[in-house]
């Protein structure tokens, strides 16, 4: 019996358990979260050495975190740095936007986009999850044919 296409379905198993852990983790911050408007102040450039969307397909390029500021419901302004970086920018100094925070922990505030609030990693996990299962599967039932 060949063993690979079970490591594909192995596979499977643990990108859908990520899949499960990042949409719990997206539903419970969304549950709690405040929605209030903000401002992009600046952009943080840094270089990535592996290759992303925007950088052609070179092995590296910069991408750009967006620096953003916004008042708390209880009066407190607070600013952040955002942990997600893209090229082209998501946002420019000066943008108007939207940030969810959660009230006890407001400096881990996100921007409200899908990206940033983590519906990319959910569906690029589910994508794996499907592919390598269905790989596995299929190579295993052709197989035992």
């Amino acid at each position: 019996m060949v063993l690979w296409p079970l490591a594909f379905v192995g596979a499977g198993v643990v990108c859908g358990v990520v899949c499960v852990v990042a949409w719990v983790r997206m539903r419970a911050f969304l549950s709690r979260a405040q929605r209030v408007p903000g401002v992009v102040t600046e952009l943080i450039r840094s270089y990535s050495s592996s290759s992303g969307s925007g950088s052609g397909g070179s092995s590296g390029g910069y991408t750009y975190r967006p620096v953003f500021q916004f008042r708390t419901y209880d009066g407190r302004d607070v600013r952040v740095e955002s942990s997600v970086g893209s090229n082209p920018p998501s946002a420019r100094p000066g943008q108007q936007v939207n940030v969810l925070y959660d009230p006890m922990r407001p400096e881990h505030a996100r921007l409200d986009t899908f990206t940033q609030r983590g519906g990319l990693v959910v569906l690029i996990m589910l994508v794996f999850t499907v592919v390598f299962t269905a790989v596995g599967v299929g190579v295993t039932a052709g197989l035992n044919a």
